[in-house]
């Protein structure tokens, strides 16, 4: 069999003529997440780019893409030569949030570090810096045998990854990653200088960088300002090291130049980020599953944790502020699934998933060497998901309890790391590294600030419902046994005491017990008696054969679907680039608004006008009388936009983006930051199944407001001088 070749090592000729025998519907509606090594055949020059497409991004130096780091789920940017970064407000909101008290409310009342010895730590903010990628498909696929069960398939695929990622994090300071392109076409090791003493330097008050709040959020028009800055430090001698007063601020090799110019409604703009995850490839089975049971059972899920938490916050004000970031991000959470779901009805995907699949098995039976290489696929992967509704539920409601219940996580890690260490660090699970073991105790750590034992019992009760729920034989036994023959307030009176019990009885939930178990040996544990020890193991040997099921599922489908993709390329033409997957990425397109339905047009920008049009007095519609004042004084200098003669606030692009590419620079035809994009509207969110060149927009805040804000509201001449005002 001829050796596949990854699209990104193709030549420039064979790239410019896949484009152009099978990408042109693609290019026209600026779709596309792209690849950085993939931008010459897009021929950006001839849609508006005014800077050598070598200069965005080259292996020599990595171009401009070099001053746009990852955050571990947002993107940012370099803005000085002293380490300065950009990104979004609610990408810096847990860094706010371990930072503020009840006494010192930084989320209620913002922060400015005048001089850099007042900057704060993030307490476990990492940046991110890409500094080289590579195929590694040959490596990632080295002794996977066609006769492998699928299960062993997933397993040698993980070894492999845990061996490359092993090797490369040998090198100093190296975080490194394997990533899966297309599910398996080709797989590329990315590697980034980690740094992790990262410290807050300014953020608005949360009536600025959450003006609209769950209301607004995923809306147009947005008058948000959703921004912070944050700075990179490092040893004197230049290298990363941990937090420490002696460290120095960063020096990257390139940073973004901030532009006050503007922009007009068709400018070209750009984007680059590392965009988490898109779908469009996927099935008609995959839709299925994910309009009838995944994003319903989510939506139910979450707007019962947040009224929980909304209970939580109202008893307790330390509460309040420990809770906000979780609140926040469930919040967001809970409306981006509710989009989707609404999106996927709406647009009617599985209907045009099954009409595209039924033409594809036609165009099979036209030839019957095809049909025998292609013509079993759709049914196999059919007959997949119909073996995972078994027990996916199971599986989804224990990692929401590992996730609500910091005691349950630590307990479940304690007991897998006891049974993981005692292997050769190549054999251990995917995870389960030193270095990530090092990581995890250091999630502990600053975790262990937002702790809050009356949240984490309510959000296990809610919990254990679910498993209530859950069909006949679908069940787990390690919850109902709890309160065996029991229903009703009977058995919720039940749970409920077993819940209270673990926590009272349990070691962890001191911080000091958790990061001292991490050296006891299974036999120590065992003899600790502990409640949430035991019941972890207990959920630990129930869901194991439900793990073993679902590495089969992934193993089979990281065979199937790139040959079902491989399929879909010999009928239709070629796929130019792979799915979203948190690697970093470059999308194109314009500065544009849109008409989400009949008679209603929207403008591509907002203005000052319209946050004194909404504000209210009351959260989420509030704003400082400072603010109030100045905005209604409309002395906005040289922030006034040139052509609408309005102070502009945020503005909207056509770009290709989804979660991950918060905080994201958006650059103009000259590669200058003009804004920073932060949300999408309500119709885009479908957009991880299917880009609408006519609805899918990427909200950004305009830097003119925020160079306005810091100059005139919070007076941060230091940072203006610094980024070269």
């Amino acid at each position: 069999m001829r050796q596949r070749i990854p699209f990104f090592q193709l030549s420039t000729a064979w790239r410019i003529l896949l484009i152009i025998l099978f990408g042109s519907a693609s290019l026209l509606a600026d779709e596309g997440m792209w690849l950085l090594d993939n931008l010459q055949p897009l021929d950006l020059p001839a849609k508006g780019l005014q800077m050598p497409v070598e200069e965005i991004w080259n292996p020599q130096d990595g171009g401009l893409s070099a001053a746009v780091v990852s955050l571990g789920g947002c993107t940012a940017s370099f803005v000085s030569a002293d380490g300065l970064i950009a990104t979004n407000h609610h990408c810096a909101y847990g860094a706010i949030q371990r930072n503020s008290t009840k006494e010192k409310n930084l989320l209620q009342d913002g922060f400015l570090a005048k001089i850099r010895a007042e900057e704060l730590p993030t307490f476990g903010t990492n940046v991110y810096i890409l500094q080289s990628f590579a195929d590694v498909t040959d490596r990632v696929l080295k002794g996977v045998k066609s006769k492998m069960s699928d299960k062993e398939r997933d397993e040698k695929i993980d070894k492999n990854i845990n061996l490359i990622v092993l090797e490369a994090e040998k090198e100093p300071d190296v975080s490194a990653r394997v990533a899966s392109m297309n599910s398996g076409m080709w797989y590329v090791l990315y590697k980034s200088l980690r740094i992790q003493d990262v410290r807050l330097v300014y953020a608005p008050p949360q009536s600025i960088g959450k003006f609209g709040g769950e209301i607004d959020n995923f809306e147009w028009p947005r008058h948000t300002a959703d921004y912070s800055f944050l700075r990179a430090y490092v040893g004197p001698d230049g290298k990363p090291a941990a937090p420490s007063k002696d460290n120095v601020p960063y020096k990257p090799k390139k940073w973004l130049r901030v532009s006050a110019q503007g922009y007009k409604e068709g400018d070209f703009v750009m984007v680059m980020g590392f965009p988490g995850g898109t779908m469009r490839y996927n099935t008609s089975h995959d839709i299925a599953r994910s309009v009838e049971y995944y994003y319903p059972t989510r939506i139910s899920t979450y707007k019962r944790y947040l009224n929980l938490i909304e209970e939580r916050s109202a008893e307790q004000p330390e509460a309040a502020i420990k809770l906000a970031a979780l609140k926040s991000g469930l919040s967001n959470s809970l409306k981006n699934y509710q989009g989707q779901y609404d999106g996927l009805l709406r647009t009617h995907l599985y209907d045009e998933k099954v009409v595209a699949e039924k033409a594809f098995v036609e165009y099979l039976e036209s030839n019957p060497k095809l049909k025998q290489e292609y013509g079993g696929l759709l049914p196999t992967i059919a007959s997949l998901y119909k073996t995972r509704e078994t027990y996916e539920a199971r599986r989804l409601i224990v990692s929401g309890m590992s996730r609500a219940s910091s005691v349950l996580r630590a307990a479940f890690t304690l007991n897998k790391w006891s049974k993981e260490k005692v292997k050769a660090e190549p054999e251990r699970e995917s995870g389960y590294s030193d270095k990530d073991i090092a990581n995890l105790k250091d999630r502990e750590k600053f975790s262990y600030r937002n702790f809050d034992t009356e949240m984490e019992k309510r959000a296990l009760l809610m919990y254990f419902d679910q498993v209530h729920q859950l069909p006949e034989g679908q069940q787990l036994s390690a919850i109902e046994n709890i309160s065996s023959g029991k229903t009703g307030k009977e058995r919720e009176e039940s749970d409920r005491q077993f819940i209270a019990d673990l926590y009272n009885k349990t070691k962890l939930t001191a911080l000091e017990e958790r990061l001292k178990l991490f050296d006891a040996p299974t036999e120590q544990l065992k003899a600790l008696d502990d409640p949430a020890l035991k019941f972890a193991e207990q959920l630990y040997q129930e869901t194991k054969p439900l793990d073993d099921l679902d590495k089969a599922f992934t193993g089979a489908m990281s065979k199937l679907k790139p040959k079902y993709l491989e399929g879909l390329t010999k009928w239709r033409g070629a796929l130019l680039y792979p799915d979203a997957n948190s690697t970093k990425r470059l999308s194109y397109g314009y500065v544009k608004g849109y008409s989400p339905r009949d008679a209603v047009d929207y403008a591509y920008y907002t203005t000052t006008k319209g946050i004194l049009e909404k504000y209210t007095g009351s959260d989420p519609f509030e704003a400082r009388q400072r603010l109030l004042d100045l905005l209604r004084a409309n002395e906005f200098g040289a922030y006034r936009d040139a052509v609408t003669h309005s102070m502009h606030v945020d503005f909207l692009t056509n770009l290709d983006t989804t979660g991950g590419n918060s905080g994201s620079p958006v650059l103009n035809a000259k590669g200058e930051l003009i804004g920073l994009l932060f949300d999408g509207n309500y119709e885009s969110i479908v957009a991880d199944y299917k880009f609408d060149s006519a609805l899918t927009r990427s909200i950004c805040a305009d830097i003119r407001y925020v160079l306005w804000l810091m100059d005139e509201l919070d007076n941060a001449s230091n940072l203006l001088q610094e980024m070269g005002f």
